[in-house]
C-alpha cells in the first residue's frame, strides 16, 4: 500500500472518533461527502498515522487544501530548493516586466519605455511657463 494513503483501519478509527462529522463544521456526513485529509499535510510530515487523519465534507476539504495546504507545501518546497542550492530561474519572460518588450493589447509588440523615460515624456509635453 501506497504510505501517502491511509489505510482501511486508519480510516475507520477516524470515522468513529468524529462520530459520522466534519471535524470542522461538524455537518453529518453521508457516503460519498467523506474526505479523509491530512491534519499536516503529507508532503510536510510524512505521516499517514491515525492521529493525522481527521473526516472532512467535501466543502471543508477543498477550503483547506486549496486555501492552506498547497501555499504551505509551496513555501516548504521553495525554502527547501534554497538550502540544497537551487535557485529560481532568472530569465525574462518575453514581454514580462523585466523585459525589453511590450504587448499591447492590439498585439502590436514596441520597444519599452522605462518608467523614467514616461515621466521624461510627460514633463516635455506640459506647458511650463517662461520664469524671467
Amino acid at each position: 500500500m501506497d504510505p501517502r494513503h491511509f489505510s482501511s483501519k486508519t480510516k475507520r478509527d477516524a470515522y468513529k472518533r468524529s462520530r459520522g462529522h466534519c471535524e470542522k463544521c461538524r455537518v453529518k456526513l453521508r457516503t460519498g461527502n467523506i474526505k479523509y485529509d491530512h491534519r499536516i499535510p503529507w508532503e510536510i510530515s510524512r505521516d499517514s498515522s491515525p492521529e493525522n487523519c481527521q473526516c472532512l465534507c467535501l466543502n471543508c476539504d477543498a477550503a483547506k487544501t486549496y486555501g492552506a495546504d498547497i501555499p504551505i507545501i509551496a513555501k516548504v518546497h521553495r525554502i527547501y530548493d534554497r538550502a540544497i542550492g537551487i535557485k529560481r530561474s532568472s530569465k525574462k519572460l518575453p514581454g514580462g516586466r523585466l523585459s525589453a518588450i511590450s504587448k499591447k493589447i492590439s498585439g502590436e509588440v514596441v520597444a519599452r519605455i522605462p518608467r523614467w523615460g514616461k515621466h521624461k515624456t510627460a514633463m516635455a509635453g506640459r506647458q511650463i511657463g517662461d520664469e524671467r
